[in-house]
């Protein structure tokens, strides 16, 4: 094996390493925002602390302090995840160009549906429009805006 072949042996396994990292971290981030989720519906939105999602999802205490380093940052997290969810409600939903009536109360009734198995979101989201009343971002983010009328828009 010459230079070269270590050189990329050693960069494809600090590539993996990185992934691998990354990876965790992304998983962390969804526990963080799931157990901020959780605590939003159960508890109300002044219970969502670094401190109670550290305990609620189970992490080390400081944990959540590492992902998200103020209040704001945390509730991007739940607010990302929120997002996340409201997402994969409408990604399996073929909307046609052109609907009936019936139709449209059909599709409508089917997100509402799908909407209402996930109960501890839908009170997250409630309870964090007032939280959010002055931040835009993250009110136009938890307010699902953007991706309904994202899957408007693609319907034609």
């Amino acid at each position: 094996m010459d230079l070269y072949d270590r050189r990329v042996l050693y960069d494809r396994r600090d590539i993996d390493g990185w992934n691998a990292r990354s990876r965790q971290h992304g998983a962390a981030r969804e526990q963080i925002g799931d157990a901020g989720v959780r605590l939003i519906a159960r508890d109300g939105v002044h219970a969502l602390t670094h401190l109670q999602v550290d305990t609620e999802a189970g992490l080390a205490r400081g944990s959540t302090s590492y992902y998200a380093r103020t209040r704001r940052d945390l509730l991007a997290l739940v607010v990302n995840r929120l997002s996340e969810g409201s997402q994969a409600d409408i990604d399996d939903i073929e909307i046609p160009s052109s609907v009936s009536r019936q139709e449209a109360a059909d599709i409508v009734v089917g997100i509402l549906t799908h909407m209402a198995r996930r109960a501890d979101a839908q009170a997250a989201r409630g309870a964090l429009l007032f939280e959010l009343r002055d931040d835009i971002e993250l009110r136009e983010a938890a307010d699902g805006g953007s991706t309904g009328q994202a899957a408007l828009d693609a319907s034609g």
